[in-house]
């Protein structure tokens, strides 16, 4: 008879070898201070992203606020269709469109950053390669076998790496910003709240001891 212990031993590794390894995801660190960073990776997500993908829980009036872009130039520079600064980010392309040619329909992308982290996000927009196989030509590292184009490849092969990585290392800000745009000033906030904690805990800790010494006497 097996024992369990082996037959519990035995299902992990079954398990992991269906599923496969865990991608080697490349590390980002993300500045979330960095609205220069977030400035230009919405520019990218405008001309490079917009067309499939919507964002519908921001709003263009949140991100000139939190980006201090001035409204008419979030018109003029940043907004390609009849939406107003009131408007979230809607795809360009119909969704029953995209869900015929695709398979399935873009996913929105306001939380992406959130759902798989900034470090997945940067290494799969970094991942894509070419696959001749493949209805798009192009096939991906991390998520293989996505049936996305890759809108960016020609940046990417006319690029230098350095700097088709620092695009995407701003564009990923972007969508880090994009699904918490209260982050920045939950962190900056935080430390504020940590020192307040600190210098409370003298006077507490002056009032326990004033306590104990009037019951111990």
């Amino acid at each position: 008879m097996i024992n369990w212990r082996w037959a519990v031993v035995l299902s992990i590794l079954v398990s992991a070898t269906c599923l496969g390894a865990e991608p080697n995801l490349r590390k980002v660190n993300v500045d979330i201070q960095d609205t220069g960073a977030q400035k230009r990776g919405f520019k990218i997500y405008m001309e490079y992203c917009k067309g499939c993908h919507s964002a519908k829980f921001m709003r263009y009036e949140r991100i000139a606020t939190d980006l201090s872009i001035d409204p008419e130039e979030m018109r003029s520079q940043y907004i390609n269709d009849s939406s107003s600064l009131h408007d979230s980010i809607r795809s360009t392309a119909p969704s029953d469109s995209l869900s015929k040619l695709f398979g399935a329909a873009p996913p929105d992308l306001s939380l992406w950053a959130r759902y798989r982290g900034e470090d997945w996000l940067y290494s799969y927009l970094t991942g894509f390669y070419f696959d001749s196989e493949r209805s798009f030509s192009y096939n991906n590292k991390v998520l293989h076998n996505v049936n996305m184009p890759w809108v960016l490849n020609y940046q990417q092969t006319h690029e230098t790496p350095k700097i088709f990585g620092e695009r995407i290392r701003d564009l990923t800000s972007f969508m880090v910003y994009m699904a918490e745009p209260i982050r920045s000033y939950r962190e900056s906030m935080g430390q504020y709240v940590l020192l307040f904690l600190a210098l409370l805990l003298i006077p507490v800790y002056l009032l326990k001891q004033s306590y104990w010494r009037e019951i111990s006497q």
